[in-house]
């Protein structure tokens, strides 16, 4: 889906004798609000390597929130022709890379690879680096679990990490 399938400038829109772009209609993914910009803070989670995981789940509820995911996730593709839909594209492509940007840790940052979508950065540079594959994650919950069956016996610990091993051992 490229946008092609939504309204098209001109479209009139809710009777309001106002016309409805891209970028002012809500439902619309190349919507951007006043308030959004570059500098802002979608999250909380900060990635500094051990957490792509827990940042992933952060900046896609972040994405779909705004209607955004598709950029990510590849449902939204860059539109093939010259136009104010690229420029739209343009625009918020943009935007979300320097979103992203903002939740990687300083030091970081500086390692991390410039890409021209968000989706390259994302899946080419950020989740095939500091993604941790379930066989490691896995290792790791069972040698947790190991130590705090051995040392701990803290239940609502030991009930989490088997919880959460559970996940990945069906």
């Amino acid at each position: 889906m490229t946008g092609n399938d939504k309204k098209k400038d001109g479209d009139g829109g809710s009777g309001s004798g106002g016309s409805k772009t891209p970028m002012n209609d809500p439902i619309l993914p190349y919507f951007l609000l006043s308030v959004d910009h570059t500098g802002i803070c979608i999250t909380l989670v900060v990635l500094k390597g051990d957490n792509y995981d827990e940042l992933a789940k952060a900046v896609r509820n972040t994405f779909r929130a705004k209607k955004k995911l598709g950029f990510i996730d590849g449902m939204i593709t860059k539109p093939k022709e010259e136009g104010f839909e690229l420029d739209y594209w343009y625009a918020v492509n943009s935007m979300l890379i320097a979103w992203v940007f903002n939740t990687i840790y300083p030091p970081l940052r500086s390692t991390v690879s410039y890409m021209k979508t968000v989706k390259e950065l994302w899946e080419y540079d950020l989740r095939e680096r500091f993604s941790i594959g379930n066989d490691m994650r896995i290792h790791r919950l069972k040698t947790n679990l190991h130590l705090v069956n051995k040392e701990d016996r803290h239940v609502g610990k030991t009930y989490w990490l088997h919880k959460e091993s559970d996940m990945y051992m069906c």
